[in-house]
């Protein structure tokens, strides 16, 4: 009775728009935010801690890395001072991106390769936004965006056939962050996804996500059950079953870890 009374009591004051009701949403909202940990910090939104943590308590030699969408490194950099042993493999497709990508990694043994990678081959047009590399996306071609862009035709290859070709037969991790065009890259790596050869992959969905009309859902179809997802926290997987209140389009990682490992050698990620 007290429910529901409460729940008549905050539909009255929100549908009215009744004093104070703005600044209660704004708040609610920026809650909502930072429960979802919509922070794209690396630094304070568990990327940090998800290499640093995999790198010290199960660390791999001559494991594999690859940042899908590396900008200018950051990620990169990252994965190179805490997995010195690693191979480092990094994917950015926008020349003026790319060496800032080379200048950033220069000396510490990184691997940059100038693909989009996706589902498919060949030439493609990206949208390249010189104001904030970071939106740079394949799926904006054509929309009406706030930023100004420019068109840059690149090449575009799948994961699977680049792991062939570099004798690549099982990846650690393999980092995405293409701007809503994450799941056509990960799709790209389906014959080593089918044969257990990824460990761990992070994901980011956002707003993005609807201009190449994907849903979180799709990621649960493409990887589950073989691999266990969950939203990254700061110090932590929060895993669990898809529902549709997730799709929500609000920015965040993700992370799958084949489901063997989520419950065995990488227990740890889902621990406090």
């Amino acid at each position: 009775m007290i429910a529901k009374q409460i729940r008549q009591l905050m539909s009255w004051h929100a549908a009215t728009r009744a004093p104070l009701s703005r600044p209660l949403y704004t708040f609610c909202r920026r809650y909502v935010m930072a429960w979802s940990n919509a922070e794209t910090d690396i630094d304070i939104n568990g990327e940090r801690w998800l290499v640093e943590t995999l790198a010290k308590r199960a660390p791999k030699k001559d494991s594999v890395f690859l940042d899908v969408g590396a900008n200018v490194g950051d990620w990169s950099r990252l994965v190179l001072d805490h997995a010195p042993d690693a191979r480092l493999v990094a994917f950015e497709p926008v020349p003026p991106v790319r060496e800032q990508l080379t200048a950033n990694v220069a000396g510490k043994g990184a691997e940059i390769l100038p693909y989009a990678l996706s589902n498919e081959a060949g030439t493609v047009e990206i949208n390249y936004t010189p104001g904030n590399s970071h939106f740079s996306s394949i799926e904006t071609i054509g929309k009406d965006l706030e930023m100004a862009g420019q068109v840059v035709e690149v090449q575009r290859r799948t994961g699977a056939d680049i792991c062939a070709e570099l004798g690549v037969t099982h990846i650690r991790f393999l980092k995405v962050d293409t701007e809503g065009h994450d799941l056509k890259v990960i799709e790209g790596f389906q014959s080593l996804l089918a044969s257990g050869g990824i460990d761990v992959i992070q994901f980011e969905y956002n707003y993005m996500s609807i201009y190449s009309r994907t849903f979180l859902r799709d990621f649960f179809i493409a990887l589950t059950p073989q691999m266990r997802i969950g939203r990254l926290l700061r110090d932590r997987i929060e895993y669990f079953a898809y529902a549709p209140a997730l799709d929500n389009f609000i920015q965040a990682n993700f992370i799958a870890v084949r489901a063997d490992l989520a419950e065995g050698e990488l227990a740890f990620l889902s621990r406090r």
